[in-house]
């Protein structure tokens, strides 16, 4: 902000403590809140703060709490006569418009939609306006009037209109049509920039009075006969005023620091948001001055307190029997059999830790966890039991989930700046692998190490599969470029690579407009790694012997179980693990690779997530919904999809079962468990069918009692830097648009520090 002149500032400050003396206490002055959408009328100033409606003198003070519901409260507008409080509320869960007592009260539902209505302001008349997207059928705002004893809401015919303002005493109204002010971009010119219209109702005219390309936002046609406004034609947003036809603008703020937010106009005066604070402009004095606000609040809400987990990523132990998941930041570790201890291994609001992964021998979980701001991989001990170590150093950056290498040497990870890399699980140091035209994010290992299968996009947005030899270190394309692959899998006895392939071209006709989709164009494939293998579903000649090799394998299991039997169980877990252990070297033959390939019997569909274990396969079914309805990534929408199996001998799908939100085979190929809106469920890796019953009660992964010990306002101020970062990392020009991004953390960031809500 401009500094005040000298005069101004020791007049300010008298008022101020004139008006609104310290309130002297052992812990000192009461903290600063955030305050937003402020209103003034009848000599005092309602705004919201903490999801609550304050009230305060207009020439500032200790604040007075209004309301106290635990949504949000916001919007609030003072009537003409100064005896009533409009606001928008979620008393009833929705967003509509309450009116209450200016002195306080029990609060009014006055609209009753399922759209989000939001009060604005009151006629000269005593009624309410509100902004409401209810009947417009792309969404834009129209304005409507209410009484504030309730009744039919009717709309002011304008459309769209999301602001508006009567001509004091005569016919006119200033309005505009779009509404911005939620808009998370600054210095906006395109065809939706808010402009500002005059004109009447009847008869039904209006001219465009404002010509800039930018932000004219917020028209309040004051007694005066000016019309102030906020725009952006100097930089930032700052107070303006201007005649009915816009002419004479006068700038009236001159602010660069931040913008000029939410202004209301009342008792000859403006009040807005600038930073956190409330600031009031004088229409007759043009004394431009903060209004010193003391919120007397116990901030509940940045407590720290218990909260039930929401689990995000997760993955299993290369036995199945632990499960590694990540909530609200942090990494635990649970049982996936039997009710166990949940381990927390990391603690921290202010450090997001992401994509806890088991090491193979299961006493390490490298995480992508937040140091001094910037992720970095760090191995987490599994039992909690050293300090996590950092794993070399990374740049700034976004990174993809870690995948260990069976032989737990080897770290692979994605990053946003399309790289593939491998990390020395030992020595930090980092290997690069490839770089696509779009992010790296689905990696899997060979077996016995050598190999790392992944995903790319190409120019053409196709998805093709690579295998990188990391002996070698070099890359060889594994599926053709002119067909979208994705999702690999090794066979775990190293013969064949499988992956998913959009291969099925059947166009889909639109019944209304006549244009085509093409939709179920997946299949799963099957390439054969050595030139002489022998493909499981390529077609057979009347000549040719049925499936030998598999026919003495059969025979070989079947004596396997004979001869495990008889030793007893503690030898048949001993020959288990050393036959697990015993890891024989993949041979892969690159020439012609790509084409020696045919594909797994199934009927086309939308396949997902494929996963490859001893005679099986498993992937999910997915059902294209289309875009109704809308918001179902909520998982609480998500109907999930099918996770199915199918029997490589047979050559038969079964459904699992349904509702699959996501899965995971451990590395042993033995355990799977999957997850639904009900929790996680275990099951045998290859199963046809999930356990129903008492079997599937005991088959469930207990997470009971499981809560996470939070600090609400260190999870704010990681996820306002997060968001930062974010920008910075993603944003399409490394440049910033010239902004000094560095500094824009340097300025907003301390702000965290008045956040008292989550709405905040």
């Amino acid at each position: 902000m401009m500094p005040l002149p000298g005069r101004l500032v020791v007049a300010s400050l008298a008022l101020a403590c004139a008006v609104a003396p310290t309130v002297r206490s052992a812990d000192g002055p009461l903290p600063d809140g955030f305050y937003r959408y402020p209103a003034i009328g009848a000599g005092v100033i309602v705004f919201a703060s903490e999801g609550d409606l304050w009230k305060v003198p207009a020439a500032g003070g200790v604040a007075m709490r209004l309301t106290a519901h635990e949504g949000e409260e916001r919007f609030p507008r003072i009537s003409p006569d100064g005896r009533l409080i409009a606001f928008t509320a979620q008393y009833e869960g929705n967003d509509d418009v309450y009116v209450m007592p200016l002195s306080g009260g029990e609060p009014a539902r006055i609209t009753f939609h399922p759209a989000s209505d939001q009060a604005i302001g009151w006629t000269s008349d005593g009624k309410v306006l509100f902004r409401s997207r209810r009947d417009h059928p792309h969404g834009d705002y129209r304005v409507y009037s209410v009484s504030p004893e309730g009744g039919i809401p009717q709309m002011v015919p304008l459309e769209p209109a999301a602001w508006i303002s009567y001509e004091p005493g005569g016919g006119r109204i200033a309005f505009q049509k779009m509404g911005l002010e939620f808009h998370n971009w600054k210095r906006y010119k395109g065809g939706e920039a808010e402009d500002i219209y005059v004109g009447t109702l009847q008869p039904l005219a209006f001219t465009e009075v404002t010509r800039y390309d930018g932000k004219d936002a917020f028209p309040m046609w004051a007694s005066d006969g000016r019309i102030y406004f906020v725009t952006d034609r100097w930089g930032r947003p700052n107070l303006a005023s201007m005649k009915p036809d816009g002419s004479d603008v006068k700038r009236l703020t001159r602010f660069d620091d931040y913008d000029v937010r939410w202004p209301a106009l009342g008792d000859g005066r403006i009040v807005y948001q600038h930073k956190m604070d409330i600031w009031a402009y004088d229409l007759t004095t043009g004394r431009n001055e903060q209004v010193p606000i003391q919120l007397p609040s116990d901030r509940l809400q940045v407590r720290e307190r218990f909260v039930d987990p929401k689990p995000g990523s997760w993955t299993l132990s290369r036995d199945g029997e632990r499960i590694a998941l990540e909530t609200r930041g942090d990494a635990f570790v649970a049982r996936t059999k039997r009710k166990g201890l949940i381990r927390r291994i990391t603690e921290s609001s202010l450090a997001r830790t992401k994509f806890p992964t088991f090491s193979p021998d299961g006493k390490t979980i490298a995480t992508w966890t937040e140091v001094n701001g910037e992720e970095q991989l760090l191995l987490q001990a599994a039992d909690n039991g050293a300090a996590p170590r950092q794993l070399g150093s990374v740049g700034p950056g976004w990174h993809f989930a870690p995948a260990w290498s069976p032989d737990g040497k080897k770290i692979a990870w994605g990053d946003e700046k399309y790289h593939l890399q491998v990390s020395d699980a030992a020595s930090g140091a980092v290997t690069p692998v490839d770089q696509g035209e779009w992010e790296i994010s689905r990696y899997v290992w060979s077996p016995d190490s050598r190999y790392l299968a992944y995903v790319v996009v190409l120019k053409n947005l196709y998805n093709q599969v690579k295998v990188w030899d990391a002996q070698a270190r070099k890359v060889y394309e594994a599926s053709d470029p002119l067909y979208s692959s994705f999702s690999p899998a090794w066979d775990p006895k190293g013969k064949y690579l499988y992956f998913l392939s959009d291969r099925f071209i059947n166009p889909r006709l639109d019944r209304f407009e006549a244009r085509f989709i093409v939709d179920e164009a997946t299949v799963p494939c099957v390439v054969a790694l050595q030139a002489d293998g022998a493909l499981p579903f390529a077609p057979r000649g009347d000549t040719d012997p049925a499936k030998p090799d598999e026919k003495k394998e059969d025979a070989d299991k079947k004596d396997g179980r004979k001869e495990t039997a008889e030793k007893g169980e503690k030898a048949r877990k001993e020959a288990a693990e050393k036959a697990e252990a015993r890891v024989e070297p993949i041979k892969i033959d690159f020439d012609g690779l790509a084409e020696r390939l045919v594909q797994v019997p199934v009927t086309p569909a939308n396949y997902d997530d494929l996963r490859a274990v001893e005679g099986k396969l498993h992937w999910l079914k997915v059902a294209n919904r289309g875009l109704a309805p809308p918001g179902a990534e909520d998982a609480q929408d998500n109907p999930g999809a099918e996770l199915q199996t199918f029997d490589i001998d047979k050559e038969k799908a079964t459904t699992v079962t349904a509702g699959v939100l996501a899965y995971d085979v451990s590395m042993n190929g033995k355990v799977l468990v999957y997850q639904t809106k009900d929790g996680f469920t275990r099951i045998e890796a290859g199963a046809a069918a999930a356990p129903k019953d008492e079997a599937a009660a005991e088959a469930k992964v207990d997470l009971s009692g499981w809560t996470v010990r939070i600090n609400p306002r260190d999870e704010w101020k990681q996820m306002l830097h997060e968001a930062w970062r974010l920008d910075r990392d993603f944003f399409y020009d490394q440049k910033m648009h010239g902004v000094d991004w560095e500094g824009v953390w340097k300025q907003y960031g301390p702000l965290a520090e008045r956040i008292s809500s989550r709405d905040d």
